[in-house]
């Protein structure tokens, strides 16, 4: 028996769980609030075929998908999209309080997804 199955059936037991059962791509579609995916097309760490899968199994509602060009950290990248993540946060915030609090600016956007594309890929 390889030694990696014995490993991972040890961590099932250990956790009291499945993979399977608590593997992202699963749990991404009972969730309800929003999930933003960012990743780099040039990843070679985590292929971007599983981040798109991930995103795919996700709530079309509440999952935000942003493509860069880079690699496996876009963080540099992601920089210069502040105000699509900040966005992003405000959806988050509005939809734990229940109510929007503060008004959509230019500083503080509140639906600046919709705007015209700046270079990300960016749909929900």
């Amino acid at each position: 028996m390889p030694l990696g199955w014995l490993v991972l059936r040890y961590i099932e037991a250990v956790i009291s769980d499945h993979f399977n059962a608590i593997a992202p791509v699963t749990v991404i579609r009972d969730l309800t609030m929003p999930v933003l995916i960012a990743h780099g097309r040039r990843d070679t760490v985590i292929p971007p075929a599983d981040a798109e899968a991930l995103a795919s199994a996700g709530p079309p509602a509440t999952t935000w998908r942003m493509w860069r060009a880079g690699g496996h950290d876009p963080s540099h990248e992601l920089a210069g999209q502040w105000l699509r993540l900040a966005a992003f946060l405000e959806q988050v915030r509005v939809r734990r309080a229940g109510i929007a609090t503060r008004p959509a600016t230019a500083h503080y956007p509140g639906d600046c997804h919709r705007r015209a594309n700046t270079g990300a890929s960016w749909t929900r």
